[in-house]
């Protein structure tokens, strides 16, 4: 059953500018996660730089989508935030609107996967859902309405997703625009106690998924998170922390917590980096030279115990911190050196990442969407009350933010975007019946 917010309002984002001279005696950007914070009800910015105004432009707005603050409580809206573009009967054959003033934009739709939900008995295993949300805009543009429709989805309990496309004439998934492939998304499996439940899954039209990779040559991954594919080759490259084995749903792990490089074509599957305590969010940056991971250790206390999402509780001794490779090309292939630190996080810990076409760095934070410039300098903060999890890009100078509870849409300047338009289909998955989370 479909939920539908129509009663959308859009507000326009304030700004403050932070002396940077005078942090160290007015505002640290290392406060401690159990001290106040500035009060306010919508997303806002924080200005450390002057360049932070040429991110966000001189016409930002935002709006809160949807909300399970005051039902549920359940945080649906977690990571796997991936914008895509669906025909739908009503796109093709309404275009009265919905009575609210709206026009129809049925194949813009949004796909978040929720954090952990407790199922009614306590001898199941937690349930994760994929929430599919489709956008409705008004003449300007803005989004002034959207359904939601919550998802059982077929593989085990996926994380982090990008949109995917098979290449035209071949039929194998690939990145790009237009061309006559079949589209879908690309979800991150964690996987269950059962072998091969971890990897890659590949959701194209109106069919079950495709495993593309679930095993390192007959090893278990532990919880594949999140993945990022090359912009020339195809590759994929992804993060496995092990999340499932701490939460209780993966078996304990085989392999060290590693990133990897597998290419669709060839079947080549090799580690690139390793020595990451708990790596979660990776992007490229726009020219494809520079790989940027964060490592999510502090969300873990001594006992082991995940605690991702929230901030209560975080080892803040533990690394917070996005670090940089440079992508080096030596016989052939493709290797990550150079390690080293881009940024340490404001507050909390660096979730979800990405990068806009100037080299901007973004990263979910507990205080929302951090931003830096490509020299690691810290430019400004999009602030969210609840901190951001996971978000996308979109070349229409909009973010798309999922903070645990509510997703949110931000308004910047015009092409911000991370990555090509992308072009997708219907994804084969099945309504939640009983709505038993909602």
């Amino acid at each position: 059953m479909a939920t539908i917010n129509n009663d959308i309002k859009v507000n326009r984002t304030p700004m403050q500018a932070v002396n940077r001279l005078s942090i160290g005696r007015q505002e640290s950007p290392l406060l401690g996660e159990g001290q106040p914070r500035p009060a306010f009800d919508g997303v806002s910015f924080k200005k450390y730089h002057p360049d932070f105004a040429t991110v966000v432009g001189k016409d930002a707005r935002h709006a809160l989508l949807l909300s399970s603050a005051e039902t549920s409580r359940n945080a649906f809206f977690h990571t796997g935030c991936v914008l895509v573009r669906e025909p739908s009967a009503s796109s093709r054959g309404n275009s009265a609107g919905n009575g609210t003033g709206s026009v129809p934009i049925d194949d813009e739709v949004i796909y978040t996967t929720s954090n952990l939900l407790q199922t009614s008995s306590s001898s199941q295993l937690p349930a994760i859902l994929i929430s599919r949300v489709s956008l409705r805009r008004n003449s300007a543009g803005d989004v002034t309405a959207a359904e939601w429709t919550k998802l059982r989805p077929p593989m085990a309990m996926p994380a982090g997703a990008i949109p995917y496309q098979t290449k035209p004439g071949i039929g194998r998934p690939r990145s790009g625009v237009g061309g006559r492939g079949s589209s879908g998304v690309l979800y991150c499996a964690q996987g269950n106690p059962g072998p091969g439940t971890s990897g890659l899954f590949y959701m194209p039209t109106g069919r079950p998924p495709i495993n593309l990779l679930s095993n390192y040559y007959g090893r278990d991954f532990n919880s594949v998170y999140d993945v990022v594919q090359h912009p020339d080759d195809g590759s994929l490259w992804f993060t496995d922390p092990c999340i499932g084995f701490e939460q209780d749903f993966r078996k304990r792990p085989q392999m060290p917590c590693h990133v990897y490089r597998f290419h669709p074509d060839t079947g080549d599957l090799r580690v690139v980096a390793d020595g990451l305590n708990r790596p979660a969010g990776i992007c490229f940056g726009p020219d494809a030279a520079t790989v940027y991971v964060t490592d999510a250790d502090a969300l873990y206390n001594n006992g082991g115990g995940s605690i991702l999402g929230s901030n209560s509780g975080a080892d803040t001794r533990r690394a917070a911190t996005i670090y940089a490779f440079d992508v080096l090309r030596r016989g052939g292939s493709d290797f990550l050196t150079n390690k080293r630190v881009f940024a340490y996080a404001l507050r909390g810990t660096p979730l979800g990442i990405r990068c806009d076409a100037a080299g901007n760095v973004y990263a979910g934070c507990a205080d929302g969407v951090e931003v830096w410039n490509a020299g690691g300098v810290l430019l400004g903060v999009i602030e969210v009350p609840a901190g951001v999890s996971s978000f996308c890009l979109s070349h229409d100078g909009e973010m798309f933010l999922c903070s645990e509870q509510q997703l949110w849409w931000v308004h910047l300047k015009q092409t911000m975007e991370s990555a090509p338009r992308w072009g997708a289909v219907p994804v084969p998955m099945t309504v939640d019946p009983d709505d038993n989370f909602i």
